[in-house]
């Protein structure tokens, strides 16, 4: 079977779960998104050096929360996370509009919630979403341009997407333009999805192209607005019952990290749910071989759909270690739970 079509039947099996759940509950959250405002964002650095007593817990806040620590905890309970599916967190480099997909009632929605005097508004579907699905959001480093994945026909008078396929979103004021869908040198027989974007503007996405090796990771260079000839790059692998998914880019291209199943140090008991995995890029330019994140970022549970804070302190992550629901929440936790790795210590 397709990886691809794999993960659309995992896909489907939480939507089906979330229509189960909360066909209970028909109440639904109506409120007018706040106005937002901008700020030049910082790039993600890559941490090298080992915590300290004195960085491990932050006094401060953030995002107007009081800042997470080295132990996962879940974001906005009762506001992003519920008794539903939340998945693939994107949060905006002004730090007052933070992005989700929430698989509900048979769709998967792209929500947004808005940091106001009063704290997070209740989220609400993005103005460019769909009557069709809609997942993955991702924010570029200076905010200017959102991309996700949709299976929405390309033209309101064409068939229905049999895939995904990537669509990017350009920042207008305090929102977005119109959705374009993304011009690529190549179509994918399997479409394209879980985007991530460099500082540079280089394009990493998963695909299915038989002409440069089939299903995996590939990365392409935008030039003057123009994204070029796709490369695979050989770091996750779908092979020995392994499926490897949802890579996220550090800014500055030296790491990466994404979702895995199926590998000897899965930190799962049968095996059959995943882990997130970091990879440091070498300065030959290949990748180092995937390490798993550990405790406490992982767990028995699945992990899944990781994500970085603009500035690069903190990951956003999906997990169902919530015994009370069993269904993905989005966590947070300080980046300085991986310095050891990112050092290669």
């Amino acid at each position: 079977m397709k990886i691809h079509y794999l993960k659309t039947i995992l896909i489907l099996m939480l939507i089906l779960l979330s229509s189960c759940q909360q066909a209970e509950d028909p109440e639904s959250q109506t409120a007018t998104p706040q106005g937002v405002s901008s700020s030049t964002p910082k790039p993600l650095r890559q941490t090298t050096q080992t915590p300290t007593n004195t960085q491990a817990v932050s006094p401060e806040l953030y995002l107007g929360l009081p800042a997470v620590g080295l132990e996962p905890e879940i974001f906005l309970p009762g506001v992003i996370s519920g008794d539903g599916i939340e998945l693939f967190f994107a949060l905006h480099p002004n730090l007052k509009e933070a992005y989700f997909t929430r698989v509900t009632r048979g769709r998967s929605l792209i929500m947004v919630t808005y940091l106001n005097p009063g704290g997070w508004t209740d989220p609400v579907p993005v103005a460019f979403g769909s009557d069709f699905q809609d997942a993955g959001p991702f924010i570029t480093t200076d905010g200017k341009r959102l991309y996700f994945w949709s299976n929405r026909p390309l033209t309101p008078t064409t068939p229905l997407m049999r895939h995904h396929q990537i669509w990017m979103v350009e920042r207008e004021g305090d929102g977005w333009g119109d959705p374009e869908n993304l011009l690529l040198p190549l179509d994918s027989v399997q479409g394209e999805w879980d985007v991530s974007v460099t500082a540079d503007g280089t394009l990493y996405y998963m695909a299915d192209y038989p002409s440069l090796g089939g299903y995996g990771l590939y990365r392409a260079e935008e030039a003057d607005g123009i994204f070029q000839m796709p490369e695979r790059i050989e770091v996750l692998s779908n092979e020995n019952g392994m499926i490897e998914l949802e890579p996220v880019i550090s800014p500055d291209e030296q790491f990466m990290l994404f979702y895995s199943v199926g590998r000897e140090d899965n930190l799962t008991p049968d095996g059959r749910v995943g882990d997130l995995y970091l990879s440091v890029r070498q300065p030959s330019g290949s990748w180092s071989v995937p390490q798993n994140l550990g405790s406490p970022v992982n767990s028995a549970a699945e992990e899944a759909t990781p994500a970085f804070s603009p500035d690069g302190r903190f990951l956003f992550f999906a997990s169902n270690r919530d015994a009370r629901t069993n269904f993905p929440d989005i966590y947070w936790v300080s980046m300085e739970v991986i310095a050891d790795l990112l050092a290669g210590d």
